[in-house]
């Protein structure tokens, strides 16, 4: 709540998509500002330089907490290393980038494994990893590895079985 009724600032770290090393937690990922959230109807980014693809739309009203409300005229495509975010809104006096649950698992085939302080977003066909989030300070963030260093380092996660496609069965009918 507090991060959502920040005045947008540009010189804050928070309203910008740049990335740093994450040092405590070894070389090849980087940690983005990108916030999964169970309540947000929508993906949203205030930085228009994220987007692959950008149209308008007709307005979309968002209500703010600080019970403003900001119209969303814009749309397009993100691309988070292999997760992609269609249908996500550009509004530029937002101040955190939103990634909606509810709209990731109806618009992409993928399933959200929550544990402990880490949350992995799978491709269900095939079954794949497509994003790795670590809470931090209460909120789940979007980390992104390259895939050697997933590769290497999922099978020590602390909640995440080394064999899932063994545990997994889907039932066709």
């Amino acid at each position: 709540m507090t991060l959502l009724q920040q005045t947008k600032d540009p010189s804050s770290s928070i309203n910008h998509t740049t990335t740093s090393s994450n040092t405590t937690s070894g070389a090849g990922f980087y940690y983005s500002h990108w916030i999964l959230d169970s309540g947000a109807t929508y993906h949203i980014c205030p930085s228009k330089f994220s987007f692959v693809s950008l149209h308008s739309i007709a307005p979309i009203p968002i209500k703010l907490p600080n019970k403003t409300t900001v119209f969303a005229k814009f749309a397009g495509t993100i691309h988070l290393g292999s997760l992609t975010l269609k249908n996500a809104l550009y509004v530029p006096n937002f101040s955190v980038h939103l990634i909606s649950i509810p709209k990731l698992i109806s618009t992409l085939n993928c399933m959200i494994l929550f544990c402990d302080i880490h949350c992995f977003i799978m491709q269900t066909s095939p079954l794949q990893m497509i994003g790795t989030v670590r809470q931090q300070h209460g909120l789940f963030y979007l980390q992104q590895f390259s895939d050697s260093v997933l590769n290497r380092n999922i099978s020590h996660k602390p909640c995440f079985p080394a064999h899932f496609s063994s545990v997994m069965t889907i039932d066709n009918s």
